[in-house]
């Protein structure tokens, strides 16, 4: 009965109290996930320091070029929820059958979730259904809810088709890999995988100064190997910092190359010279993100060329008109061709 009056005395409907409620509840569970559940002590990748020798067998994980080019499917931001992901597994399915792609990569936020366990259970079962190679990389919102990376990690690592690598151990986050494409035993380009790992203080969090120093050994050890410099393309959820720059000197002098700029770049506020990194070593040609949902442009900035990848799910917001993938085609000269690709039902 005092209930009954608190409500009609302040005319706080029903309805918006439960919703309340339920932010709450689903607040309590996203964040006593991240704090209640830290990332196991069990170590898990290979040892590592900058002294250490790059091997291609030990640390990269070789995909083969079987035809003349390898055909490259990128995927952001499903969102999945776990529960009611029905939509999302319908373009991840179609865009797959229209593209017929040799590889599979996610760029991160797979799911956005306190049921992350459960959405990490959908998107496996759906990946090795699909049947082809796949990669994910971890975004900022992965680990939200009751798993953490390392429990992801552990059921990533018994997919069927799944490509997954902890990468070095010790390092801020987790999954950083490389991707080896080989043709009749010859590098002809790699794709640096990083984690965009998640902060307490930021939703974009840039890439620490140790995983820059780990993608220089990795460069430097992929060119020791390979007898000369193998062309490169770097993949992360989060932009860098230099998205930003890149958009407005390619928007102000008509050299967009292709996509749309509809909400402004969320990059990080610190800047740890991965992209400077990139032009002194003089490998990497193309990096690829997602985060943004609305999104998909392309430009080139001071010789290297910077994209979003479309939209690839419906768990949080978007524009249908942006929803898709992008292909990336790997030349075996190590030359790559990208196109933006919209899923029509």
């Amino acid at each position: 009965m005092l209930f009954g009056k608190m409500m009609l005395r302040f005319r706080i409907p029903l309805l918006i109290l439960l919703g309340i409620v339920c932010l709450i509840f689903l607040f309590v569970i996203v964040v006593g996930g991240m704090l209640l559940f830290p990332a196991d002590a069990e170590p898990r990748g290979y040892a590592w320091t900058a002294d250490t020798q790059f091997s291609v067998s030990d640390h990269a994980v070789s995909v083969e070029m079987r035809d003349t080019s390898l055909r490259v499917m990128l995927l952001t931001d499903m969102h999945l929820i776990g529960v009611s992901d029905g939509r999302t597994g319908e373009l991840v399915r179609a865009m797959a059958e229209r593209l017929n792609p040799d590889l599979i990569v996610l760029l991160g936020d797979q799911c956005f979730t306190p049921f992350n366990l459960q959405a990490y259970g959908y998107l496996i079962a759906l990946m090795d259904d699909v049947g082809i190679p796949w990669a994910p990389i971890y975004g900022n919102h992965d680990n939200f809810g009751d798993a953490q990376k390392n429990k992801l990690g552990s059921m990533l690592s018994e997919s069927v088709s799944g490509l997954f690598q902890y990468g070095p151990q010790g390092m801020t986050g987790s999954g950083n890999y490389v991707l080896n494409i080989v043709k009749d035993a010859k590098s002809v380009h790699t794709f640096y995988l990083l984690d965009s790992h998640t902060t307490a203080i930021s939703d974009n969090p840039p890439v620490t100064a140790e995983q820059a120093l780990w993608y220089e050994w990795a460069v430097k050890g992929i060119r020791t190997q390979a007898g000369g410099d193998v062309p490169s393309t770097v993949m992360l959820h989060v932009p860098l910092p230099e998205f930003v720059p890149a958009w407005q000197e390619a928007s102000d002098s008509g050299s967009v190359l292709y996509g749309e700029k509809r909400e402004a770049s969320c990059v990080p506020d610190k800047n740890t010279g991965l992209f400077d990194k990139m032009i002194e070593l003089g490998s990497t040609k193309g990096v690829f993100s997602g985060h943004d949902h609305l999104n998909n442009f392309s430009v080139t900035y001071k010789g290297i060329r910077l994209s979003y990848s479309n939209m690839s799910g419906y768990g949080s917001y978007g524009a249908d008109d942006m929803k898709g993938a992008t292909l990336l085609t790997v030349n075996a000269d190590g030359s790559t061709e990208q196109e933006l690709v919209f899923y029509k039902k």
